[in-house]
């Protein structure tokens, strides 16, 4: 069993890959959806941790690897929340934090199941916590053992970017942090399998070698971002752009409405969007409809103007409010049901 690693490919690797996964639970502390967050930290750290030991063990399945990962995760992620004391009190011994959780999580469950509003932002930390340590175990592991990198930035990448399309515009430093790192970390991958390769083959080298391309490396990302950045942008979107997106917005715009209900305690940023027109409408700050067309409707000219109602809630969970009954029916354009008394629509 050896888990030692070379410096020359252990200690920069693993402190850019750091860096790199690091920045994502840092956007996400900083976005300040609620408190607790700063246990994210901790639980990458670990995260890096066991995935740097399990994919340097070779004699460790992949299997066995990853099952064990997921234990660790959901135990380390849950120990490491349950210092946080407005989450769960101080006073509480273990058996009563780990009742806590656990009867926490079974209502959870029972809310997700009826439909209803949940707004115990310790399951959203709990949540959050175990899935970055599943992006860095999983970004640590495929590093070291399948020296993949691309993997690992682009799982790390896919949960910034997330985090940062629902955070302020403020927190676009973030992106900058994680392009650098990343790309130094994809710079310094190339470099070790050429060391390995020249090594192999017998070629001679300066060892210092991999040092220079980092800093050379540094300085032509730095200026690569900086070019990308006072570069003009295009006033307007291409058509082929819009009709890509369009396809998308539908499932998007459900997931957000479900995330809204389960997690509704939140400081959410008020985001335009259709969001308003679901079964469920959690209170969550300020109502920006935006300007997207819902549905086109045709009326005779004659007739007086109409309000349209969308949606009626009839149950209130203190969090939010919920359309507990639904039905579809379909009607044609000339349905009687459709037509409306004149001094009924005064």
């Amino acid at each position: 069993m050896r888990f030692r690693l070379r410096p020359s490919l252990g200690w920069a690797t693993v402190l850019l890959l750091a860096v790199t996964v690091l920045t994502v639970a840092w956007s996400i502390e900083a976005a300040g959806w609620t408190e607790g967050l700063w246990t994210l930290q901790v639980i990458v750290l670990g995260g890096l941790l066991i995935g740097v030991l399990f994919g340097s063990a070779n004699w460790l399945p992949a299997s066995l690897s990853h099952l064990f990962a997921v234990v660790l995760g959901i135990l380390w992620a849950g120990f490491v929340v349950a210092f946080v004391p407005t989450l769960i009190p101080w006073e509480y011994t273990w058996g009563e934090t780990i009742h806590e959780m656990t009867t926490r999580l079974m209502t959870w469950f029972q809310i997700v199941r009826s439909g209803g509003v949940s707004s115990d932002n310790l399951i959203f930390v709990l949540h959050v916590g175990i899935l970055l340590w599943l992006v860095a175990y999983l970004a640590a592991w495929t590093l070291f053992r399948l020296h993949n990198v691309w993997f690992a930035v682009l799982l790390a990448g896919f949960a910034l970017l997330t985090n940062l399309y629902y955070s302020p515009p403020e927190l676009y430093a973030y992106s900058l942090l994680f392009i650098v790192a990343a790309l130094l970390l994809v710079i310094r991958l190339e470099i070790w399998t050429s060391e390995r390769e020249w090594k192999f083959k017998r070629i001679g080298f300066n060892p210092d070698i991999g040092w220079d391309f980092l800093r050379d490396g540094a300085v032509f990302v730095i200026g690569v971002i900086a070019l990308a950045w006072f570069t003009p942008t295009l006033s307007a979107a291409p058509e082929i752009y819009n009709q890509v997106t369009t396809r998308f917005e539908e499932p998007l715009n459900a997931w957000q409405s479900n995330f809204n209900r389960l997690f509704s305690s939140l400081n959410y940023r008020p985001r335009p969007g259709p969001s308003y027109f679901s079964n469920t409408l959690a209170l969550s700050g300020a109502v920006n409809l935006g300007d997207q067309p819902i549905f086109d409707a045709k009326v005779d000219g004659g007739l007086p103007p109409r309000y349209w109602r969308s949606v009626v809630y009839d149950q209130y969970t203190g969090r939010g409010w919920v359309n507990s009954q639904t039905s579809i029916t379909l009607v044609d354009p000339g349905d009687l049901r459709l037509s409306t008394i004149p001094w009924e629509a005064r």
